[in-house]
């Protein structure tokens, strides 16, 4: 079945969750509250970016590839950006889960990494390799005879 997805919607979504967890990090929230929901925020938000980037890593014909990497790129650098301070700013070690700055820096690392591959392929889909790929009215003109 064919479904219609819209990537830059659903990177937009993440992007919010993104901003909203950092928000979070700079106002006195109650521990007991947040701590372990903004720590779900962030494996969701790892699952989704994975998930998206799967979905869209192989999909350079699309009209709006370039954008939507552009998209993909700047929520990978918030991500890392959210990570880095979530565990300068939030008691960690309160979460009681073996080796969390470990898992932290894990998650951090893979999505520093992907947004340099993901940079790389910005840089190699340039506007001109994107309007290669439209037909022009002369094309379609002779493939249908008209």
């Amino acid at each position: 079945m064919l479904h219609n997805f819209v990537f830059q919607d659903n990177i937009y979504q993440v992007a919010r969750l993104i901003d909203i967890t950092k928000d979070g990090l700079y106002l006195e929230l109650a521990p007991e509250l947040f701590l372990k929901k903004s720590f779900d925020d962030i494996i969701f938000i790892d699952k989704s970016l994975d998930a998206l980037y799967k979905r869209v890593e192989h999909q350079m014909h699309l009209n709006d590839y370039r954008s939507i990497m552009h998209c993909l790129y700047s929520a990978e650098n918030k991500f890392v950006r959210l990570i880095n301070d979530f565990q300068e700013k939030s008691p960690v070690e309160r979460l009681n889960i073996a080796d969390i700055s470990a898992h932290l820096y894990a998650i951090s690392e893979k999505h520093r990494t992907r947004s340099k591959v993901v940079g790389d392929a910005i840089s190699a889909t340039t506007p001109e390799s994107e309007a290669a790929q439209f037909v022009s009215q002369n094309e379609l003109s002779a493939l249908f005879n008209l």
